[in-house]
């Protein structure tokens, strides 16, 4: 009896093992799996929303320096801004308020009777700011380890690049 009774527990104990195993390894894997998923909605919903903040800014840039009603597709940006606040860590939420602010700022800008172009550098040097806040806090949320960057690849343009598409509000050139 007792060789039966070890041979059962021996059994027992590794069919309880076995299931132990399976469902942790359950766990583990559907958590990896669960993290992937929030990760690439993230970078998904990040590069969604950078493609209509620079779609937005040459369009308002355009607008303004042809000085005509912005045709910009409104839909799809606050479109971008509703994924991004569904999915985006507080870091990353936080930066997207600047950028707002700079595109309310052009909007005024281009609403103004008079062209300012030393107002549009303050207003496009704060897009290009926010933009690269947004980048930095962005890259931080998806991997901890990533430095910040000092300057864009790609986004709004440099300073010197716009100046040498506005109009002359003298009327030479």
């Amino acid at each position: 009896m007792n060789g039966g009774w070890a041979v059962l527990l021996s059994t027992g104990g590794g069919a309880l093992a076995t299931i132990l195993g399976v469902v942790i390894g359950g766990l583990l894997g559907r958590r990896g799996e669960e993290r992937k998923w929030v990760r690439d909605t993230r970078v998904e919903a990040f590069v969604t929303f950078l493609q209509e903040y620079v779609a937005l800014e040459i369009e308002l840039r355009e607008a303004y320096n042809a000085r005509r009603p912005d045709t910009a597709d409104w839909k799809s940006y606050n479109a971008s801004l509703a994924t991004l606040s569904l999915i985006a860590p507080r870091e990353v939420s936080a930066a997207v308020e600047p950028m707002n602010q700079a595109v309310r700022d052009m909007l005024v800008l281009a609403d103004a009777p008079v062209i300012d172009h030393a107002e549009y550098e303050r207003v496009h040097t704060a897009m290009l700011r926010a933009y690269l806040a947004f980048v930095n806090a962005a890259r931080h949320s998806l991997d901890r380890r990533n430095q910040p960057l000092e300057s864009l690849v790609g986004g709004p343009p440099p300073w010197h690049m716009v100046r040498r598409w506005l109009p002359d509000p003298s009327g030479e050139r």
